[in-house]
């Protein structure tokens, strides 16, 4: 008994550590860890209560994330970093399905125009394809014959008169890249949103494999254009949809330059149409083609503008539009369908230069200085319409191509804008 007293007092008596907050929070979450394991063996469905019911917490944070992004229209601020204060009225407007009907019905009364009217006009006029550059070329020619030498004295080139007449002479080509300039800027903004600047380079070259089949068949080439077109936009979707998109489209690129002068490769005069048309050197439109393209792309530009939200949605955050139920593959679908429209148009009328030009310059030299998607948008709509007015100047001045004017001058603006911007931040 008294070994046993004496080694209890030797013994020192240490007082309990007391627990820093930190360890009894880890303490506590591994309890909860080791519970919810323990129950999740014993008790297999609540344990896929508990997955479900974190499954939909994530997918309730995703829709936030889709809502603000949606509302607030940042171009600069990621959806990770958006916040929470702004409402979700128009996400549920946007996750209500009223305006796709309405879209792809549109698309469609856009085919039927492009295809019926063009068909009628050309069987009325020509058995062949109609040349509007080589009738509007001689139409120039005969106003600016030695007979007309008073009229140009009486009228200098850069006065008030002169100017009229070549707006009343031009005016089926500014209408055309007006409308063009429209369409094509608004939708190039969301091309270079979403980094699709390699599709809208190789449908061009598509479009002109049509082209050039209708010119080796003695057809109008619009028909043929859109079918090609047709063609390449769902071989692409279908191949994207299968990650298959990487290589595709620098192979419909090729397949567009070889292709389209191999058709036409023993027909000299068909040759030199198509090559105008690659290289825009000479730009003409004839009064019924502006008349059917031009409102076909202003309201194309105007169908990409009303649905704004989905492409920014699925530009920047397209595992929050799917959760949203947004169909990312069918918005995608549509979104290059009225890309497609807009390049055939553009492409089959006024080149692919012009095209091109109208298509991302303007987009490129707005984007550095506007925060929100509807800004940008007038902005851009703006800058091509002024890029049109401004490369015709020139040309007419200088006597320089009408595509590579508006090339060249938006090629400056754009330079210019993002230096401006890199020397303001």
């Amino acid at each position: 008994m008294n070994v046993s007293i004496t080694l209890d007092r030797q013994l020192p008596q240490h007082a309990p550590t007391p627990e820093t907050p930190s360890k009894r929070h880890a303490a506590s979450s591994l309890s909860r860890r080791r519970q919810s394991a323990l129950l999740s063996s014993k008790h297999p469905r609540r344990g896929e209560r508990a997955g479900v019911r974190g499954e939909r917490q994530g997918e309730l944070i995703m829709r936030s994330r889709f809502s603000d992004l949606e509302s607030s229209g940042d171009l600069r601020s990621p959806a990770k970093q958006l916040s929470r204060d702004s409402t979700s009225a128009h996400g549920d407007a946007l996750r209500a399905e009223g305006l796709l009907p309405l879209a792809k019905s549109c698309l469609i009364l856009l085919l039927l125009l492009i295809a019926l009217p063009t068909r009628a006009d050309d069987r009325h006029h020509h058995p062949h394809p109609p040349t509007p550059a080589r009738d509007l070329l001689n139409e120039i020619d005969t106003i600016q014959s030695p007979s007309s030498t008073a009229q140009e004295v009486a009228n200098p080139p850069r006065s008030l008169p002169h100017r009229w007449r070549l707006l009343q002479l031009f005016w089926p080509v500014l209408l055309t890249a007006a409308a063009l300039a429209i369409a094509g800027s608004i939708a190039g903004l969301f091309v270079l949103l979403r980094g699709e600047a390699l599709v809208a380079l190789a449908m061009p070259q598509v479009v002109a494999i049509g082209v050039a089949i209708g010119l080796r068949m003695g057809w109008p080439t619009l028909p043929p254009a859109m079918v090609a077109s047709a063609a390449g936009l769902m071989f692409f979707v279908a191949a994207k949809r299968r990650g298959a998109g990487h290589w595709v489209l620098p192979s419909l690129y090729v397949a567009g330059l070889s292709f389209s002068f191999l058709i036409i490769a023993s027909h000299g005069l068909d040759v030199t149409e198509l090559q105008g048309m690659f290289v825009g050197v000479d730009v003409a439109v004839s009064v019924q083609r502006a008349l059917l393209a031009a409102p076909i792309l202003l309201l194309t530009g105007i169908i990409v503008a009303a649905l704004w939200r989905r492409w920014l949605v699925l530009a920047q955050a397209p595992a929050a539009a799917e959760l949203a139920g947004l169909h990312p593959a069918r918005q995608d679908a549509l979104f290059l369908s009225l890309l497609t429209t807009i390049l055939l148009l553009g492409t089959d009328s006024l080149g692919v230069v012009m095209a091109l030009a109208l298509l991302f310059l303007p987009a490129a030299a707005v984007l550095p200085w506007f925060r929100r998607i509807p800004d940008a948008m007038i902005a851009a709509a703006a800058l091509g319409v002024a890029l049109t007015f401004g490369g015709f100047e020139l040309s007419n001045a200088f006597d320089w191509p009408f595509s590579q004017s508006v090339g060249g001058l938006g090629f400056v603006i754009v330079a210019l804008s993002h230096l401006a911007a890199r020397w303001r931040t």
